[in-house]
């Protein structure tokens, strides 16, 4: 219960995120001569959910160094113990995990939104 602030805030972040990112790809590309509104919300959302992950990842870092993990089999703990062998830095698995959230969030918002807007 206590990260559920975080989680509240990381997904308003992927929905700002979403947002910005769809007036820099579509809108006139101003961000490439000096920084939009849309720039600076796309860096800092992208910043936020990078940190938060990020948080987790440590953790379970901490947990396989420790012996702590218990679950050899989610993707992340494959990821994190099979490191060195295929090359892989923490950045990357963070990268990774990120991006399943926010591919995770955007998924439910949308299927939340839809849900409003054709059944009630």
């Amino acid at each position: 219960k206590k990260r559920q602030p975080d989680v509240h805030e990381f997904v308003y972040k992927v929905q700002d995120f979403s947002i910005s990112m769809n007036g820099l790809l579509f809108g006139l590309p101003l961000w490439k001569i000096y920084p939009t509104k849309d720039w600076r919300t796309f860096e800092q959302s992208g910043r936020f959910m990078y940190k938060f992950v990020g948080k987790f990842i440590d953790e379970a870092c901490e947990k396989l160094k420790k012996k702590q993990d218990n679950d050899k089999n989610t993707v992340l703990s494959r990821l994190l113990s099979n490191r060195d062998k295929y090359n892989i830095t923490v950045q990357d698995v963070v990268a990774l995990q990120t991006d399943f959230l926010i591919a995770g969030v955007d998924t439910v918002l949308f299927y939340f939104y839809a849900n409003q807007l054709f059944f009630h």
